[in-house]
């Protein structure tokens, strides 16, 4: 069931105006939808080797489970004079997940180095804006250890960790004092309704989430000038379409990675690249 879970992540519909009043969805109507995204995400994930299907597992479901979790250098407990200099980046997990599905593109950030200190979080679905306003508060309080009084954040999301991602770094009344957010990276992350949500394959599983997609796509539009916004798609993303993730302001800000669904993309060596290069 975690393996379903973990794919329902900004499960929203894809509308261009949502309506005050929209009908219901029945409870039947509910749970095809739900028999349906079982069914895409198991194609999506079964479709790799039994050794990368392993380790899929392990790293989202059990290394990263733990609150200590330093892989790759994460979540340093001091900074370097020079680390200090440098922004945060913050990795927001997808719905029903854990800070464990970072580690390739935390290897990918060791490897290539000098990108500052890396942090990551474990949230609980439902919880993922508080729980990352208390992660920016441990990087700040650490930052401010190291005698800086300003922290420059970048934050990157994966699906509903984008979502959350993008509504705090566009909502500026919501950030720490003492912080500014730089930069926001979304990986398959639906940020806008972009057709009649009735029509919509996820409509009646996704209904209690349409306004709110919606309000945090009018504080993007609202507030595009204080963050620089990266937009990643998934070529074969059965869950998010790439219209209705790829709102960055021009196409400098956004790639679609080939190959991959709305699962795998997080783990892809395309996406680490391209996270890397916006990062920079």
């Amino acid at each position: 069931m975690n393996i379903v879970l973990a794919t329902l992540t900004a499960i929203t519909l894809n509308c261009s105006e949502i309506e005050n009043k929209l009908p219901e969805p029945k409870p039947q109507e509910a749970e095809l939808a739900l028999e349906e995204i079982i069914k895409q995400a198991k194609g999506e994930i079964f479709s790799l080797s039994t050794g990368d299907i392993a380790e899929f597992m392990w790293n989202r479901y059990v290394k990263g489970d733990s609150v200590d979790f330093h892989e790759y250098g994460a979540n340093p407990k001091s900074l370097t004079p020079i680390a200090a200099l440098m922004p945060a980046t913050i990795l927001v997990h997808s719905s029903a997940s854990n800070q464990g599905q970072w580690s390739s593109l935390l290897k990918s950030f060791e490897k290539v180095g000098n990108l500052g200190p890396v942090f990551t979080l474990n949230y609980e679905d439902g919880d993922e804006l508080a729980s990352l306003k208390q992660k920016i508060l441990e990087v700040k309080a650490l930052y401010s250890s190291a005698g800086v009084d300003v922290v420059n954040i970048n934050l990157v999301g994966h699906s509903l960790g984008g979502i959350a991602a993008a509504e705090y770094a566009f909502s500026p009344e919501m950030w720490v004092v003492g912080t500014h957010v730089a930069k926001v990276i979304t990986i398959a992350a639906r940020l806008k309704n972009i057709a009649n949500p009735i029509d919509t394959p996820f409509y009646a599983y996704a209904f209690p989430t349409l306004k709110h997609i919606e309000s945090v796509f009018q504080r993007i539009e609202q507030n595009r000038a204080l963050v620089e916004l990266y937009t990643i798609a998934a070529a074969n993303d059965w869950l998010v379409p790439a219209e209705s993730s790829l709102v960055a302001a021009d196409e400098a800000h956004k790639a679609v990675v080939p190959e991959v669904g709305h699962v795998l993309v997080a783990q892809s060596i395309i996406t680490n690249d391209l996270v890397i290069k916006f990062i920079r």
